[in-house]
């Protein structure tokens, strides 16, 4: 028997580390067609991620894209795809079901008048259904946007769970005097670089012994980060690795996960550390409240405040303080194994009609 077609599409990004989960819970049902938008052969030729400029030309190429790859429906993540994808699916009427996974507008003074509002405010009143990764992030649009429309949550949050690979390495390094603490993810605006920066020369001055290891790709203007590169050599306790690197290979050699970002979505690098044992240092930011546990898997600081992530790592520097939240850490992060997911996700997408 011939399945129906389910189109998922986003970012090449989103499609290898956010999408694995969904692609198998709706192969059972749906030949799944992934479109790698800024990878497809067609469309990529022009789609830029940043510009409204290219919209129109966008959107005739994703509409025959859609036309070609007829359809039962089509499962969107990211902003700007999910507003190529909900225009599309209108005008060729096809559903359209689109992931929140944070909000670019989160901190933005004058949000209503920026483009990313308006784009994610058309996505949720166009959208056939809603989902997102967390019931804090529902809240959040819940009360950001006009009308109550349902939105479908995975039972514990999440965007796609934690692959196994994780829950194999659970050993975490003793800690006896040096606390190391890393970051893991892109180096881009509002992950707080410069803050882990002004932390880091605070513990040097305070003679906190503590090292910090920046893992990930640069994501930033070259001007901005050779600034951040200039302050940074002054200081030995920071370790730069500027590629992508396997979280795995850096989460087994660290004590912690410090994450002081100004916007996440679900924060999934925060349920890996913790998967492997690893504490985290986290901003107090909506995207995150569902990924950790306040004082029991980790330490929540203002976004902005030093003073808060320095006396966070003072706390975790703490022997049996240490011990209690990497026991708990790992407790806690066994309900986001890829199995409990997909169980969560399945039943997400019988809700929406889908399964």
């Amino acid at each position: 028997m011939i399945k129906p077609k389910v189109i998922l599409i986003g970012l090449a990004f989103a499609h290898d580390n956010y999408l694995t989960n969904h692609v198998s819970v709706l192969s059972d049902k749906y030949d799944v067609v992934s479109i790698r938008i800024d990878e497809d052969p067609l469309i990529s030729k022009i789609f830029r991620r940043r510009s409204f400029i290219t919209l129109p030309f966008e959107l005739v190429l994703l509409l025959y894209i859609f036309s070609t790859n007829r359809s039962a429906a089509v499962v969107s993540i990211g902003p700007k795809v999910g507003l190529l994808s909900v225009i599309a699916c209108k005008l060729l009427f096809l559903r359209n079901y689109h992931w929140f996974t944070g909000q670019v507008w989160a901190l933005k003074k004058r949000k209503y008048l920026s483009f990313s509002y308006i784009c994610d405010l058309m996505i949720y009143l166009l959208s056939n259904g809603i989902l997102c990764d967390g019931l804090t992030q529902k809240k959040y649009l819940h009360e950001n946007f006009p009308l109550k429309k349902d939105i479908i949550v995975p039972k514990y949050g999440s965007i796609n769970g934690v692959h196994e690979k994780f829950f194999s390495q659970t050993e975490s390094l003793k800690l006896i005097d040096e606390l190391k603490v890393c970051f893991v993810g892109r180096k881009t605006n509002g992950k707080g670089l410069a803050l882990l920066y002004e932390v880091a020369k605070k513990a040097s001055d305070l003679n906190i012994n503590c090292t910090f290891t920046l893992a990930g790709p640069i994501d930033l203007d070259s001007n901005e980060y050779n600034v951040f590169l200039n302050n940074n050599s002054k200081l030995k306790n920071i370790t730069l690795i500027d590629d992508y690197v396997d979280p795995v290979y850096i989460f087994k050699t660290q004590h912690a996960l410090v994450l002081p970002s100004e916007r996440e979505g679900f924060g999934s690098i925060v349920i890996e550390a913790q998967s492997m044992g690893l504490p985290v240092i986290v901003s107090d930011i909506y995207g995150l409240n569902d990924s950790f546990i306040n004082n029991v898997t980790g330490i929540k600081c203002r976004a902005s405040s030093v003073e808060d992530f320095v006396r966070a790592i003072i706390k975790m520097k703490d022997p049996n303080n240490y011990m209690n939240y990497r026991n708990n850490s790992y407790k806690f992060s066994q309900k986001f194994q890829s199995l409990h997911f997909c169980e969560d996700l399945l039943e997400s997408y019988k809700l929406l009609g889908l399964l």
